[in-house]
């Protein structure tokens, strides 16, 4: 199990990353912290495997935290670090990439969606986390072959269907499994779902991008409504159950493809 520390000076989305990473058994111990002098403390008393880091914050910011544990040699090569960022800038992503960051994450975002990346890349190691950084900014995956190429990924979304519940001869069923495969294919489809990924998916089974979402969204509420809740929290770690209820379309396709990554780093 994984020791984490989370920094974030927001109080609300402190306290929701440290009851979902909490709930995830995953995680061994978690601890928290407001500021980067805080958290320096607490990365010298406990040595965490991940620090997860707003790159913002009072007393200290994420790039002082990171700067300061490179002086005080507390910056381990299996540590992992994820930065929480607000706005995207290249400059500041190349510089902690360049000091030890592994990977990045764009608020706002989803937690459990997140928890799964953030496991996925805690996994992969070091070189493979590089791959992982180039996989958010170019949006391909480069250390797994495409789905045309490897059967395995259609099995695998076929699996995680059937644990969650969704019935197979539903049409959504059918356009949820191609449209996440997409995605394992170029990651950068979730921001452009309703303009690529619908119309890519519906030229597919001959359908239209209205039907497709339509079918999806369906297919979404079923799995939720009749499934087993506790074979959702085994999929998705802690879920969107308890405060939001059903994850949206482009929710539920990023959950599903960043579980498929996170076991195949397994």
């Amino acid at each position: 199990m994984k020791k984490i520390i989370v920094i974030e000076d927001n109080e609300t989305l402190l306290e929701e990353l440290e009851t979902c990473l909490a709930a995830d058994s995953y995680f061994g111990e978690v601890y928290q912290a407001k500021e980067g002098k805080e958290a320096l403390e607490l990365i010298r008393s406990h040595q965490p495997d991940i620090v997860l880091t707003d790159i913002a914050m009072p007393n200290g910011d994420g790039i002082w935290l990171l700067d300061s544990m490179q002086k005080e040699a507390l910056l381990r090569e299996d540590m992992t670090i994820v930065f929480m960022m607000d706005i995207k800038i290249p400059a500041i992503e190349k510089l902690v990439v360049e000091m030890g960051a592994d990977y990045f994450v764009m608020k706002p975002f989803d937690i459990p969606s997140t928890i799964l990346q953030i496991k996925a890349v805690s996994e992969s190691g070091k070189q493979e986390n590089k791959l992982n950084n180039e996989l958010n900014t170019n949006g391909k995956i480069a250390n797994i072959a495409t789905s045309k190429e490897n059967p395995m990924l259609e099995q695998m979304v076929t699996n995680i269907f059937h644990e969650l519940g969704m019935p197979a001869h539903i049409k959504g069923y059918e356009y949820l499994r191609y449209a996440i495969l997409r995605v394992l294919e170029n990651r950068k489809l979730l921001h452009s779902v309703t303009k690529e990924l619908y119309p890519m998916t519906a030229k597919e089974f001959d359908s239209k991008p209205s039907r497709v979402e339509r079918a999806i969204r369906h297919a979404i509420e079923v799995a939720w409504t009749r499934g087993d809740a506790d074979n959702i929290a085994k999929v998705f770690g802690c879920t969107v159950l308890s405060s939001r209820g059903k994850p949206t379309n482009s929710e539920f396709l990023a959950m599903i493809a960043d579980n498929i990554l996170l076991r195949l780093s397994a």
